[in-house]
């Protein structure tokens, strides 16, 4: 049977999870967004593409600095733009904007994301946008075309994500074929363990011209090639690169051992967590202060071992040559890490482990020490540095222990470069791990105490009630402690402790002190809390006769716990409650001029509906149902032409110069056409120069006819229409109307065209109404929704206001 081993280990460049990602998490929408970015031949990667074997064949074949492969079939060319074929992307382009600082803000939540949290990005965004492209880049990027050595977006990629609207103009082949170099290098040369970079790229080139020769970029298949070579492709050509005698994939048993580098065991230690280190120590000291003289001879002679954890931050505003941590405490042995920020007459970082108090030490004194000293990386945890080494300290005639450490634990180069991630917000963590031999024969009043637990080397300590030295800061603490409960002293003084012993329990009660006094309620976040609840069971590990007195002023303020999310919450509630005040104000502007409009549009109705709004019973101009219409013209005499009429009415054509007026009656039947007269009539009762300018014009009794009924027409049309019924067909008919009856040559319509006006004003009348009644909704729920945040923000208010943790202590 034919096995085809995939790479999951070897290299960090699988396909896989681009293929996973664009089949089982991707919608049409985001495809298509990656398309038209110019990614989509990343689209035709299938599970499963990526030969193990293979690939380590072609890394070792693979020569960066002639630009090809070394193969059976010959050499197979590794260049810009046979690589671009590859992608189906263009070989050259515009060299890649620097990240300037306006786009720091778009970028700034795209740091120190894995590729489940970019995943998640773009799931959040299913119909894509410019936050996809930039996830989707940065997936892209770091699980597939670059040689990143993180699992981590870093600062170098950003880049590469700036113009995410327009990628294609950008030199993307430089930076794959640069990053399959580098990977490449590295790799041959040991300094990773994985085959970084896109090395995918060396198979489908090697492939290609097995299958079809020399590289033609103008004939089938045509790029990009990716998408070409499908899952069934390469399971073909794998097993045929393995039948065959002269491939680079041979039967497993002719196979030879392949060239793997072996990266040097790098000073790596797996960190425990800053939960895990708190427990230990802390558990140590419980049960130290436990045990009973019987179970500590048991312990005598036993390996003791012990984790101090240095944070050093703002580290460049250091302006010394040398910097000393807190003393620490291997079972009863003290310790202090010193460095030199600026190296100790090298160019590098200099860590040394030095004892922490000489003075305590008899002479001849000596202790050798195991030392374990790491660097974290605070970024990539897998590249912490670490040295070790075994040192016997002795106190020599002069009274001096000397230090032991490394001169050059790192070059200050790398460890100043925050992308290397050693040196982070200009924070940098030492941990220091020592082990010694516990003797025995050594005082048991000082037991074994953790870093929080010892006295600080502070340069300036004054001696308090000729108990123990004690740091100035919490001197006046201490004294108007005391003064406002004795006890705390005269429990003291009755009892037999070491120095050390009382020196640490009343710094650790001025630390208790001096944070009550310092801390607002809006510094208690959770490390604080945490601070403060570490700081008090040292307290209760002392043993004061009473502290009953301080106690809830601790519990008060450990209660203070994520005041800063509570502050946030009341500032959002503010905001809202702001918001939503200005919107209602919006809503109601806008409401009162709707309510304007719609009420100038009822008057204009009304006064239009007042005046043509009479019947013509009111006017008694109806007999028997019959309507007699008289018309008066004047008629010039033609000597060419008599006008004869067929149906019999008589009429009478006269000589302009004798002006006689005759009326003409037509009598007209229930038509349809006598409802419109009938209002032409009212018109012409109210109006008499209607009638007038038709004596002064010769129109056929025919055309005044016409003119009359289109009269009519438009006053029936104001007669019966109402309001809402004026939408567009509405106000199109009565706007062709009104073009007839002026065509009919009426002098004086002045006092019929406001209503005219007024009607095609009602258009959409109803729907202007509606929007108001609809605004009056909206203004009323959002009257309600401000009703119920002002509610919410009162209770976030109810006890939350800005004060001191001990401004009840009474002193």
């Amino acid at each position: 049977m034919l096995f085809i081993w995939m790479c999951y280990v070897d290299t960090r460049c699988a396909p896989n999870l681009l293929a996973t990602l664009s089949s089982d998490h991707l919608n049409d929408a985001q495809r298509n967004e990656v398309r038209a970015m110019g990614f989509g031949s990343l689209l035709g990667i299938l599970k499963g593409n990526l030969n193990h074997d293979l690939i380590l064949a072609l890394a070792n074949a693979y020569d960066p600095d002639k630009f090809h492969l070394h193969t059976p079939i010959g050499k197979v060319d590794v260049t810009w733009k046979s690589v671009a074929a590859v992608f189906g992307m263009p070989a050259f382009g515009d060299p890649f904007k620097e990240v300037t600082k306006e786009y720091e803000s778009i970028l700034s939540e795209f740091k120190n994301k894995s590729p489940n949290a970019l995943k998640q990005t773009m799931l959040e965004n299913p119909e894509g946008g410019p936050t996809f492209r930039i996830a989707f880049l940065l997936y892209a990027l770091i699980t597939f075309l670059l040689p990143i050595n993180t699992t981590m977006t870093r600062d170098k990629i950003f880049p590469f994500i700036i113009d995410v609207d327009n990628p294609m103009k950008y030199c993307w082949i430089r930076c794959i074929v640069d990053g399959l170099i580098d990977g490449a290098n590295k790799y041959k040369k040991g300094l990773v363990l994985t085959l970084n970079g896109c090395i995918y790229v060396l198979q489908i080139l090697y492939f290609h011209k097995q299958k079809y020769g020399p590289f033609d970029f103008e004939k089938e298949p045509q790029p990009p090639w990716l998408s070409h070579w499908t899952k069934e492709l390469l399971s073909a050509q794998i097993a045929l690169e393995r039948k065959s005698s002269s491939g680079l994939v041979k039967s497993k048993e002719e196979q030879p051992v392949l060239k793997r580098p072996v990266r040097p065991k790098k000073r790596v230690v797996k960190e425990a967590t800053k939960a895990e280190k708190e427990q230990n120590e802390k558990k140590k000291v419980v049960d130290s202060l436990k045990k009973g003289k019987k179970e500590l001879r048991e312990e005598e002679k036993t390996t003791i071992t012990s984790k101090y954890t240095w944070t050093i931050k703002n580290f460049s505003k250091l302006k010394c040559d040398k910097l000393y941590s807190e003393t620490f405490f291997t079972g009863k042995h003290p310790w202090r890490i010193r460095i030199h920020p600026k190296g100790n007459k090298v160019n590098c970082l200099s860590i040394y482990l030095s004892v922490g108090d000489n003075a305590n030490f008899p002479a001849g004194w000596s202790k050798t020490a195991n030392i374990k000293m790491s660097l974290i990386n605070q970024l990539y945890s897998d590249d912490t540095i670490t040295h070790v080494g075994v040192h016997t300290y002795k106190h020599n005639s002069t009274g001096v222990v000397g230090a032991y450490g490394f001169p050059s634990f790192v070059s200050l180069a790398e460890f100043c470069d925050p992308s290397e991630g050693f040196l982070v917000k200009d924070t940098c963590i030492i941990v220091a791990e020592v082990s010694v031999e516990n003797s025995g024969h050594e005082d048991t009043n000082v037991d074994h105490l953790p870093k929080e637990m010892c006295s600080s080397t502070c340069d300036e300590l004054i001696n308090f009630k000729g108990l123990c030295q004690i740091e100035k800061d919490h001197v006046n603490l201490l004294e108007e402690a005391c003064l406002k409960h004795p006890s705390i002293i005269e429990s003291y003084r009755k009892r037999k402790r070491s120095q050390k012993f009382t020196e640490w329990s009343f710094t650790t009660l001025g630390k208790v002190l001096q944070f009550l006094k310092t801390k607002k309620v809006k510094d208690m976040n959770e490390d604080a809390c945490k601070e403060l609840q570490d700081l008090w069971e040292e307290l209760e590990m002392v043993k004061f006769d009473d502290l009953s007195w301080l106690k809830p002023h601790v519990e008060s303020a450990l209660s203070m716990k994520n005041y800063a999310e509570r502050l946030m919450n009341v500032k959002r509630l503010k905001g809202s409650v702001v918001a939503l005040e200005v919107k209602r104000r919006n809503l109601k502007e806008e409401m009162i001029l709707a309510e304007t409009d719609l009420e100038r549009a009822r008057k204009e109705l009304a006064m239009a509906e007042k005046s043509w709004n009479i019947s013509l019973a009111q006017l008694q101009l109806t007999l028997d149902d019959d309507l007699i219409i008289v018309a008066e013209f004047f008629v010039k005499e033609s000597p060419h032409h008599h006008n004869q009429l067929d149906d019999g009415t008589s009429n009478t054509i006269i000589d302009d110069s004798s002006k006689p007026c005759f009326h003409v009656y037509e009598e007209l039947d229930n038509t349809k056409e006598k409802g419109f007269v009938q209002l032409a009539e009212e018109a012409c009762h109210k109006h008499p120069s209607v009638i007038e300018c038709h004596k002064n014009k010769n129109h056929s009794s025919m055309f005044t006819k016409w003119g009359f009924i289109a009269l009519g027409t438009v006053l029936h049309f104001l007669k019966t229409k109402k309001v809402k019924d004026m939408n567009d067909e509405a106000c199109k008919e009565l706007q062709l109307l009104w073009k007839e009856e002026k065509a009919f040559g009426f002098d004086d319509l002045a006092w019929l065209e406001p209503h005219v006006k007024c009607a095609l004003g009602m258009r959409n009348y109803k729907e202007r109404a509606m929007h108001v009644e609809k605004m009056k909704e909206n203004v009323a729920a959002l009257e309600v929704d401000l009703k119920v945040a002002r509610e919410e923000l009162v209770k976030a208010q109810q006890g939350f206001e800005e004060r001191d943790l001990n401004d009840v202590l009474g002193y």
